[in-house]
Parts: C-alpha cells; sequence; structure tokens
C-alpha cells in the first residue's frame, strides 16, 4: 500500500467526477447527504473540488462490491487507500448502449447469461460499467472476427 507522503495529491472539480463516476450532479450531491460518496473541500469561496484518492478509493469499492456481492463499507472513503490503475472511468448505459450497438434489451440479456461484464451499482437507481471492462469485450469481438476471417481465407486458398 502507499504511504500518505508517497500519495499524490489531485483535485477534481464537479464535472470531472461526474464523468468518472457516472453521477449527474442530483445524484452526487443525494450521494453525499446520504454519507454514500466522499464530500468535497472548499477551494475557494463558491467552488468545491474532490480528492482524487477518495474518490478512486469509492470506485474501488463499487467495484469490489459487485465482483463479491457484498456491500463495502463507506467508511473506507474518507481515508488515503491504495489507488486504483488510471482507465478506470465509468460509462452510463447510454454510453455502453452507443459504444456496444446493443439494444437495452440485448445488453440486459447479455449480462444475465454471463456474456457481458456486470453493471457497478453506484446508487439506488444508477448502475455504470467500467470503460476497460466495455474495451475489453469489443476487443474479443474484434479477435473473433479475425479469426473466423482468417480461417475462412485459410479454407479458402485450400479449396
Amino acid at each position: 500500500m502507499t504511504k500518505p507522503d508517497e500519495i499524490e495529491l489531485r483535485l477534481l472539480r464537479r464535472l470531472d467526477v461526474e464523468k468518472a463516476t457516472g453521477f449527474t450532479t442530483g445524484s452526487l450531491y443525494a450521494a453525499m447527504a446520504q454519507g454514500n460518496f466522499p464530500r468535497p473541500l472548499r477551494i475557494g469561496r463558491n467552488s468545491v473540488a474532490w480528492l482524487s484518492i477518495e474518490v478512486d478509493a469509492w470506485l474501488e469499492a463499487r467495484i469490489v462490491e459487485r465482483d463479491t456481492g457484498r456491500p463495502q463499507p463507506n467508511s473506507s472513503i474518507h481515508f488515503y487507500a491504495q489507488r486504483i490503475p488510471t482507465g478506470k472511468r465509468m460509462l452510463r448505459r447510454a454510453d455502453v448502449l452507443n459504444r456496444t450497438g446493443k439494444s437495452r434489451a440485448a445488453l440486459y440479456q447479455d449480462i444475465s447469461l454471463g456474456l457481458f461484464p456486470s453493471p457497478i451499482s453506484i446508487s439506488d437507481n444508477t448502475s455504470v460499467w467500467l470503460e476497460s471492462e466495455v474495451n475489453e469485450w469489443i476487443q474479443q469481438r474484434l479477435a473473433e472476427r479475425n479469426q473466423l476471417h482468417a480461417e475462412k481465407k485459410s479454407n479458402s486458398q485450400n479449396a
């Protein structure tokens, strides 16, 4: 684990937090009011920002929660924790549908069959997907297509 004095302290503005978590502004402030999301730091008279390390810890807790099925304590989001790798951006359902070309019904059917990554619940009414997992799923589809194309090409040359 990284020592607190070795952690890069970086601040995230609200739009950055919304982009990283998939929260809307209203959902973000509702989660904070319920004690389910780190509170921001006041950086000016009318400005706030969040410690990236606390947002990263919150994201990691949601991933663990999704993967283990066990709720993670929210107290862990309010102190320095080991950072998760960069690139753990979250995607809302509309972004996933846009990137994959799937319909909403097909998306959830594939999730239930284990053919597509499971979403991470970030609030009572909001789920997001890890961008890296969606990208990996797309890469797997590309690899399957390329392998099929290579096999067809090989078969046509042998005939």
